[in-house]
């Protein structure tokens, strides 16, 4: 029924439809799209002038067809996928989509498992969310990011299980190489004196000249969390005001 409305739609509406949203791979682990996800690669071709899709699957036989099909009138790509990727996409393909599109913008939410696999230098991505990082130390986590992405990234999001100490000082040091980045959120577990330890940290590399403009800490209120975590939790609060927010996950 999807592919079959989209092809009446590419049909009779192509020229006026804009913006096409198409998350239907996976909810909650549920497969939504009962036939085979790549019938949407064709049929996306024929509306040459979308200038937004969001879409929850990727392939490089979609990306070639963007590439063929849409014009400098694409700007707003967003990608989101937590699994089932094939290939990895070849950096030519990536290449072609900017060269058609010079004005795109990618955003990404995926898993950290799949970052390896995503990650490519001619990717236009200036948003990425990455869920479930192991660790700050994570062999393609936001050091990685960093290397490639520096120049373009404008917002990061990221949810991390485990903090070490020993791994801060890389962690600012990346953090702070993003050369456009205006918003970073991060969600973690905050109720240990070495949280308090990284939050002192990342206090002191907002007083350092960076671009961030909108940061957010996202915490589990934990009962066990320590009254001199929430000290610290509010002198930063009052000393960076509207610019960093902390938020309680649910």
């Amino acid at each position: 029924m999807v592919i079959e409305f989209l092809e009446i739609l590419g049909t009779h509406s192509s020229d006026n439809l804009k913006t096409i949203c198409l998350n239907l791979c996976h909810v909650d682990g549920m497969k939504l799209f009962p036939g085979p996800i790549h019938a949407f690669d064709t049929v996306l071709t024929k509306f040459k002038n979308l200038n937004r899709l969001e879409i929850g699957y990727i392939n490089q036989q979609l990306i070639e067809n963007l590439a063929e099909s849409l014009s400098a009138n694409f700007k707003q790509f967003c990608i989101t996928v937590h699994d089932g990727i094939e290939a990895r996409i070849s950096d030519w393909a990536w290449m072609a989509l900017k060269t058609s599109c010079p004005d795109l913008g990618v955003t990404l939410n995926v898993t950290d498992n799949l970052l390896h696999v995503l990650l490519s230098p001619k990717i236009p991505l200036v948003n990425i969310a990455v869920q479930h990082i192991g660790s700050f130390s994570h062999q393609f986590g936001i050091k990685n990011i960093a290397k490639l992405f520096k120049h373009s990234l404008e917002e990061l999001h990221i949810r991390v299980y485990d903090v070490e100490p020993d791994q801060y000082d890389k962690f600012f040091t990346h953090l702070a190489s993003f050369q456009r980045l205006t918003t970073f959120s991060m969600s973690m577990h905050i109720k240990t004196e070495q949280n308090i330890k990284f939050l002192r940290a990342f206090g002191d590399m907002l007083k350092r000249p960076n671009t961030l403009r909108d940061v957010t800490f996202k915490y589990h209120d934990s009962r066990t969390i320590g009254s001199k975590v929430r000290t610290e939790i509010d002198k930063l609060k009052e000393e960076f005001g509207l610019l960093l927010k902390f938020e309680i996950l649910d």
